[in-house]
């Protein structure tokens, strides 16, 4: 009976290949991936977001409950700004006829008037502003306006950028992709989600008491499917396809086929390597 032989070329071969299939499997989990539209509705803040205002509870979004209240101390806040700029003008035409100034220069009396204008003024603004806004939510039934919960998203946006660099940092991949941008545009030719099924906001009990087990578990999944459609087509710049390790193409490619678009600014670069 003849034996079989195997030739030392192929042994070495199949020893190469068994110890480089780990760093195979390795390289082919080097790609993660994320929905940043149900991240976003799960972060904390998202249990303070009340549907029915439209506004972040415990926050400046959130309007007054005393909206009487909020009127009378903005005016009064208007009054008591308006009486400290007519004492500092005061205090500066005082300063101007002290002989000799103290050892002060016309500029330095100047300076001081002018840094501590700038802080009162920049008080009555804000005064002020808060004052018409207040007015007109109780006059037309307002809320506070859009721009009040803009500091919000921008902290929220912060915590998932960071928690999206913490997380790539401990697992080591190399690529990040957001399957929500992916979908995106097939979510935007749809009909718009029910808004109503969105209202009760089951995030809140979640933070409030992780262990209380009154969410089902797919009743939770079908408010996050629900209100990530929600949070993409309401903000749809957020984020692109591959959040980290992407070369965006789109550019380069679209000015090959028409030269024309090279000075164009609509095509922006969406590279986050």
């Amino acid at each position: 009976m003849t034996r079989f032989r195997i030739p030392f070329f192929v042994l070495m071969m199949a020893c190469i290949l068994a110890y480089a299939q780990p760093a195979a499997a390795q390289e082919k989990s080097m790609v993660g991936y994320l929905d940043l539209g149900r991240v976003l509705s799960m972060h904390p803040l998202g249990a303070r977001f009340a549907p029915q205002t439209q506004r972040f509870t415990g926050t400046d979004s959130q309007p007054p409950a005393d909206l009487d209240r909020a009127i009378k101390n903005a005016k009064e806040s208007i009054e008591s700004e308006t009486k400290r700029l007519a004492s500092l003008k005061s205090q500066l035409e005082q300063e101007f006829k002290k002989p000799g100034k103290a050892g002060k220069t016309s500029s330095d009396i100047q300076l001081a008037y002018w840094q501590k204008r700038k802080k009162i003024e920049e008080r009555l603004i804000i005064s002020q502003s808060l004052f018409t806004e207040y007015s007109e939510m109780k006059e037309m039934g307002r809320s506070t306006s859009q721009e009040s919960i803009a500091p919000v998203l921008e902290q929220v946006l912060k915590d998932v950028r960071d928690a999206i660099g913490e997380t790539v940092a401990r697992s080591g991949v190399r690529i990040v992709i957001d399957v929500s941008a992916l979908n995106r545009r097939q979510i935007q030719s749809r009909f718009s989600p029910d808004i109503a099924s969105v209202q009760v906001n089951p995030i809140d009990q979640i933070w409030r008491d992780p262990n209380a087990g009154k969410i089902s578990p797919e009743a939770l999944e079908n408010w996050l499917d629900k209100a990530g459609e929600v949070v993409v087509r309401r903000f749809p710049q957020l984020g692109c396809p591959v959040p980290i390790g992407g070369v965006d193409l789109e550019p380069q490619m679209l000015r090959l086929l028409n030269p024309e678009l090279s000075s164009a600014s609509a095509f922006k670069n969406r590279s986050h390597p």
